[in-house]
């Protein structure tokens, strides 16, 4: 069954669910589209309260709970979303715990939609150096790097991870994303498909739609790697092993 890493489920926090009837209908959805574990990843330093850490540790055990009254068979962890500046580098340093998926390394990192820093690839290292392993959210979604795909091999040898969302893979986010994803993928520069589901309607919580795309291009066995093998591993806090090729052409997209 597939396990998806990156989730707005948490309600009033960011621009994810609203409310607790908006969180458990992507809980209903999710599970009727066959996923078993979600990990709520709340966006922490570009749209978030500073208290955003302890409001969601209390709110995951409170979907707990009503997730159990309800009888929604699902399994929910906590991470975060975390928006990349000098700032949120600091804090992973010094307090990367409060930040990753519970009982692992693994801390999801967001860019900018519109660029690239520069020492981005210092920034990462630094994560790395301070014992925890980033992985680079929709990294199809930047326009930097979906123009120059290369850029992110160099991300990713330095000892980051990365995550394709399924709407990028269906179009949702336009062309260029959607060609980019598929690029990454085929050249193991992001090792995870995950629906960073922010609602059950325009934003849902659905692989099928994804997987049907996939199908079109990968096997069985790697789409399984994608969206259950890998997160499961991650989940375990282990590293999934791939080989990443680098991709020479610039501007390969545009």
């Amino acid at each position: 069954m597939a396990k998806d890493l990156h989730s707005h489920i948490l309600p009033k926090l960011d621009d994810g669910a609203k409310n607790w009837e908006e969180s458990l209908t992507i809980a209903r959805a999710a599970v009727t589209d066959g996923v078993s574990t979600i990990v709520a990843t709340p966006h922490y330093g570009r749209i978030s309260e500073p208290e955003v850490i302890e409001k969601s540790e209390n709110l995951i055990e409170e979907l707990r709970e009503k997730l159990k009254r309800e009888n929604i068979d699902l399994e929910v962890k906590l991470g975060f979303e975390v928006f990349l500046s000098f700032e949120t580098l600091e804090r992973i340093k010094t307090e990367g715990e409060a930040l990753a998926i519970r009982d692992t390394r693994f801390i999801f990192i967001e860019f900018p939609f519109l660029f690239l820093y520069p020492n981005v690839t210092s920034m990462i290292e630094t994560i790395v150096e301070s014992g925890f392993i980033p992985i680079i959210a929709h990294p199809e979604r930047n326009d930097t790097l979906a123009s120059r795909p290369e850029l992110l091999y160099d991300l990713i040898k330095a000892g980051a991870l990365s995550q394709v969302n399924t709407g990028s893979l269906t179009g949702g986010f336009g062309s260029r994303a959607r060609k980019a994803g598929f690029l990454f993928l085929e050249n193991s520069l992001a090792q995870v498909v995950a629906t960073d589901a922010h609602n059950a309607t325009s934003r849902p919580p659905l692989f099928s739609p994804a997987i049907k795309a996939l199908k079109k291009h990968f096997s069985d066995e790697e789409i399984k790697i994608f969206v259950e093998e890998n997160p499961s591993l991650i989940l375990q806090g282990e590293k999934p092993s791939f080989f990443p090729q680098p991709i020479k052409r610039r501007k390969f997209l545009l």
